[in-house]
This record gives structure tokens, sequence and C-alpha cells, in this order.
């Protein structure tokens, strides 16, 4: 046991003051990983943060825009709806018109 503890001794005389340097260095070390992890994990937050913000004001476009050619859409079919006429009711209209030209005819004949 004494013989153990005169190794010791000896070691600490050599190497003690080296030891404490080591420690010193790994525990700055330590400290820097540990900023710099801070220091990356407020800056990945702040990015998500801008991420989603852009995500929310992109959104907020493209259905706006959605919004205003849905309309716009709405608006052309409704157009489309007061001046188109069907097949059906173009065939009313010229079958109305052709019994009405056959009549005016036969009018005419008859004088």
């Amino acid at each position: 046991m004494q013989h153990q503890n005169k190794i010791e001794a000896i070691k600490e005389l050599l190497f003690g003051q080296q030891i404490e340097v080591y420690q010193k260095q790994i525990n700055q070390i330590q400290k820097q990983v540990q900023d710099n992890h801070h220091t990356l994990m407020n800056a990945l937050e702040q990015t998500r943060q801008q991420l989603t913000q852009h995500l929310a004001n992109i959104e907020k476009q493209a259905m706006s825009k959605l919004q205003q050619t849905e309309q716009d859409l709405q608006s052309i079919i409704k157009k489309h709806e007061e001046t188109h006429v069907s097949k059906e009711q173009m065939a009313s209209i010229l079958e109305n018109l052709s019994k009405s030209l056959i009549a005016q005819l036969k009018v005419n004949l008859n004088k």
C-alpha cells in the first residue's frame, strides 16, 4: 500500500502540472462545445420560425390567388350563361321563325 502511495506521489510530482493543464483544456473545450450547441440551437429555432412565417405567407398568397381565380371564373361563367344560347333554345327560335315566315308567306300568297 505504501509502495502504491509512493508511486502516486511520484506520478503527481512528474505529471501533476500537465494533468492540470490538460484538465483545463478539456474543460475549455467542453464549454466551447456547449456554447456552440446553444448558439446552433438558437439559430435553428430562428430559422424554423422564419420558414414557418414564409410558408404561412406563401399559403396566404396562394389562397388569395385561388379565390381571385375562382371569382374570375365565376364571372366568366355567368357572362357566358347570360350570352350563350343553347342548341335547344336556338332550335326553338329557328322553328318559331320558320313558322312565322311560313304564316307570313301564306298571307302574302292569299292576297
